[in-house]
């Protein structure tokens, strides 16, 4: 588990049973027992970054257990999950959808609301661009745009 201002910010790096590490990053908190570890270890060490490693069985994790909330901490620009598999050894990545290691589904096709463009031209070489253009998308009732 760690904290820092920049980097990943509040993360936690799990070691898996098939000898990866999963790594969740940007998170806004982590849940109440490991908030309460993390608040102590850091009054001990009067520190706010710390990067704390524990004992193998101190935290056991289970498939669909909370262990944290996605969130917008360290080096990010905006809120969201940052998510690793990588080999424990030697730290290489993964690619977990490529590898099946995660499955994601996704059946619902993208709506679109507006359409948003900006004509880029050249003037002796420097871009020259006009106003922002934006226009509404009607779909008709077989799904199509127009």
């Amino acid at each position: 588990m760690t904290v820092s201002a920049g980097g990943y910010g509040r993360a936690l790096y799990l070691t898996l049973r098939n000898g990866t590490t999963a790594v969740y990053g940007h998170l806004q908190r982590f849940r109440k027992d490991l908030e309460e570890c993390l608040r102590s270890e850091r009054y001990a060490r009067r520190a706010n970054g710390v990067d704390l490693w524990f004992e193998p069985d101190r935290w056991p994790v289970h498939q669909g257990d909370v262990i944290g909330y996605a969130g917008n901490s360290g080096s990010s620009m905006g809120p969201h999950l940052h998510y690793e598999i990588r080999d424990t050894p030697t730290q290489r990545l993964h690619n977990p959808v490529r590898e099946r290691i995660v499955r994601p589904e996704d059946n619902l096709p993208p709506r679109i609301l507006r359409i948003h463009y900006v004509e880029v031209d050249t003037l002796d070489g420097v871009p020259v661009r006009s106003p922002a253009e934006s226009y509404a998308v009607v779909r008709d009732a077989d799904g199509r745009y127009r």
